[in-house]
């Protein structure tokens, strides 16, 4: 099983990430590209052996900046040539400088982006976790 874990500390920022066998998450920060939070460490799906020792990675959080968890299923969806989209263009597609007024109107416009260089039919699940760091 594949599991992400994310522990955030609104107090400090502190996002406490560990990661078993889902793709690396992404720090979104106005003005900059996306980011892909790659924890240290084996990162095998829980049960895959018995004796894994799981690594952490803390990052800090800033104001307006956002969290995104996802599954494979984005990056691997086929473009109309058959080829998977990949990481680079899926990081490509997390703009935010489109304007969108929520942060469900950008995850929103993040997948509709997504659907429309890839086909029309889902051949896996296309699953995202967002949240961002509001002001103080």
């Amino acid at each position: 099983m594949a599991l992400a874990f994310a522990r955030f500390d609104p107090a400090s920022g502190t996002m406490t990430l560990a990661n078993a066998g889902l793709p690396d998450p992404y720090l979104l920060r106005p003005g900059e590209p996306p980011r892909p939070l790659a924890v240290p460490g084996p990162r095998l799906p829980l049960g895959a052996r018995r004796e894994v020792a799981y690594e952490s990675l803390e990052v800090r959080l800033q104001p307006n900046d956002r969290f995104l968890m996802l599954t494979d299923g984005l990056a691997e969806a086929p473009t109309p040539s058959g080829e998977p989209l990949g990481y680079a263009a899926l990081a490509g597609l997390m703009s935010m400088d489109g304007g969108e007024a929520s942060l469900l109107a950008w995850l929103d416009a993040v997948l509709e982006r997504v659907h429309a260089r890839t086909g029309a039919a889902l051949e896996d699940d296309w699953t995202a976790l967002v949240m961002e760091r509001s002001s103080p």
